[in-house]
């Protein structure tokens, strides 16, 4: 930029500022055209070698460096410019045109990309001189336009209509960048004569005062300079438009009457030389065009010299916008905090050190301290360690991947009680977005997992024995038959019936019944010592053993001790042409399971073992082969 006009230059025009910025403006457009040349010649001579052998690469490249070089050498003026522009830039439009039809898809998108490239570089470059910018796009992009609009190959619209768009979009930009440099030529020039004006004002004293009125006149602070007796010397045009509203004829009459004592008291200590200028202060003053009261900050300073030495200066600003966004952000802070404190769920946050900065009193209730005693501890100081190790690699997980993670903790609260925290954590950054700590939100569900357990008990134990369910029978008796698969082991399964427990329940009634079945169950799990082995209910008074590595001998001595087992249980059974007591009748099957072989073949011969028991007059065992 032209360095600005002094006293030296006291009648230079509006219009010589104006030639003399576009003069510069286009020196700095045209200052590279010799490297600009080189680099499109470089970029010449890259286009040929991907487009070799086409037999119109050699011509169009030495046009195009023929073009750049004529460029590089017209005249440094906007039309010379634009000129060269538009002849560097219609070379490649059409280049394109005679050299993309001939290339494949890739080469051809690498053309579009160059001269999409092209396009925004010169437009960037010529962005001062919006002329020579519509001479640089319109013959660039122009003949590819039309190119692809006439092609009636799959795509061609398609980048056609892309191709016009960018153009459009680039159009519109340098529009407005022509707007804006008008503007910019205006503040320049603007520039120059207020820099101008201020020179001046330095060189005599009455410029001086003319300066400082000019100053005061179009400040956007109310601004008012006050003589030793209290009358004013020169008023902002904002001071002087309230003080009309609100018909007062002094400044201190808009200041809020609680609020004059302090305003006049500082001026007092300026004008006594006690100080020169005054802390800043806060005040309010009359609204313009409403009953409510500004809030501003000013200060008082001493004015040291002509012509206005001896009185004071007074400049105030408006900040109530200011106060009530922070006041309104000290609302929301305590809001935060409240909900914060008030949290059933225990919170906590900590720094990247794995420091406590705070948490809420349901988090302090849970590690016996009070909130301010948390703060600076770390997991070590409040949990074991293996916790607090746990939640130490967790927190740096959190803060490298910036992730929010979730975690269960088994912690003893002071109570004695073991409680469950389902835990997640996830963290907070600093202005630059970068993790500076972790914040972690906690539950208790201490609860909900003893209530999981107790419904996943319930899914799979039968609820009058205590043994297990037919259900969880199933899936135990597949894992044990592939287990022996593999292994190549034996397994056995035993199934019992109660003799005649239809006649029972009959003669004792069924409450009887239940306690009669709860009693064999007993009796059977107790027969059954090994810690693989299974005691299932199957289904009403029939029971199912799965004796896992257990061949035929070892499963009938089990099924001979069931037996004997319930007979001395001696419950009474009038109903019973067995015994007077109730009685078993069991049935066992055992099976090296081939690999061909079904589960369902090992239980169907354990349920024919127990019909043969049955058909011997019940109160007996008998086996079969799976």
């Amino acid at each position: 930029m032209p360095e600005p006009p002094y006293a030296s230059e006291p009648d230079t025009s509006k219009a010589t500022h104006r030639a003399r910025v576009e003069a510069e403006q286009e020196r700095q457009a045209t200052s590279h055209l010799g490297a600009e040349a080189l680099a499109l010649a470089c970029l010449t001579f890259m286009v040929a070698l991907i487009c070799w052998p086409n037999g119109v690469v050699v011509p169009w490249a030495s046009v195009a460096i023929a073009a750049a070089a004529v460029r590089s050498l017209l005249p440094r003026r906007a039309p010379a410019i634009a000129l060269g522009a538009a002849l560097v830039g219609l070379v490649w439009g059409l280049g394109y045109v005679k050299l993309a039809p001939v290339q494949d898809p890739a080469e051809q998108t690498f053309l579009t990309v160059i001269l999409v490239g092209m396009s925004f570089a010169g437009l960037i470059r010529l962005a001062v001189l919006p002329l020579a910018g519509f001479a640089w796009v319109l013959p660039l992009l122009t003949p590819p336009v039309a190119y692809h609009l006439t092609e009636r190959t799959r795509g061609d619209l398609e980048l056609a209509l892309l191709l016009a768009a960018y153009a459009g979009m680039l159009a519109f930009a340098l529009r407005r960048l022509s707007k804006t440099r008008r503007a910019a030529i205006e503040l320049a020039v603007e520039h120059d004569e207020l820099v101008a004006a201020l020179h001046r004002a330095r060189v005599t004293r009455t410029e001086a005062e003319h300066g400082l009125s000019a100053l005061i006149e179009q400040a956007s602070e109310m601004l008012t300079v006050i003589s030793p007796t209290g009358a004013p010397l020169f008023m902002s045009p904002s001071l002087q438009r309230l003080m009309e509203q609100r018909g007062v004829t002094r400044p201190i009459e808009l200041v809020h009457p609680d609020d004059r004592g302090g305003v006049l008291e500082a001026q007092a200590k300026v004008f006594k030389g006690r100080l020169l200028e005054s802390p800043l202060l806060a005040f309010r003053i009359s609204q313009p065009d409403s009953d409510d009261w500004q809030e501003v900050e000013g200060s008082v300073r001493l004015l040291t010299e002509r012509p206005f030495a001896g009185a004071i200066l007074v400049a105030s600003h408006d900040v109530t916008h200011r106060n009530r966004m922070a006041r309104q952000l000290a609302h929301k802070e305590d809001l935060i905090r409240a909900l914060f404190e008030a949290a059933p769920d225990p919170i906590f946050y900590k720094d990247a050190e794995g420091r406590y900065l705070g948490c809420n009193e349901a988090y302090a209730k849970v590690v016996g301290r009070s909130p301010g005693a948390v703060a600076g501890l770390t997991d070590h100081d409040l949990h074991p360690a293996d916790i607090a190790s746990r939640a130490g690699a967790r927190d740096r997980e959190v803060l490298e991947t910036g992730n929010v993670l979730r975690d269960e903790y088994w912690v003893e609260p002071p109570d004695g009680r073991r409680v469950l925290l389902d835990t997640v954590k996830c963290p907070f950054r600093d202005e630059q977005g970068q993790p500076i700590g972790v914040v972690g939100i906690c539950r208790d569900i201490t609860e909900y997992r003893e209530l999981e357990d107790k419904l996943r008990q319930a899914a799979t134990t039968d609820g009058l024995t205590g043994l297990m369910n037919r259900r969880r029978l199933d899936e135990v008796l597949l894992e044990e038959w592939a287990r022996a698969r593999r292994q190549r082991e034996p397994v056995s399964v035993i199934m019992a019936d109660v003799d005649h427990f239809g006649n029972y329940n009959d003669a004792m009634g069924h409450k009887q019944g239940d306690l009669a079945l709860a009693t064999v169950a007993d009796v059977i799990r107790r027969c059954v010592a090994r810690p693989g082995d299974v005691v299932a209910r199957y289904g009403g008074e029939e029971f199912t053993l799965i004796l896992p590595h257990t061949g035929a001998g070892g499963a009938m001595a089990v099924a001979g001790q069931v037996l004997q087992a319930v007979r001395r249980a001696a419950l009474p059974h009038p109903a019973s042409d067995a015994a007077e007591v109730v009685t078993i009748s069991l049935g066992v099957a055992t099976a090296v399971p081939e690999r061909e072989q079904n589960v369902s073949s090992l239980v169907e011969a354990a349920d024919a073992a127990l019909y043969d028991a049955k058909h011997a007059g019940r109160n007996t065992v008998r086996a079969r082969e799976a």
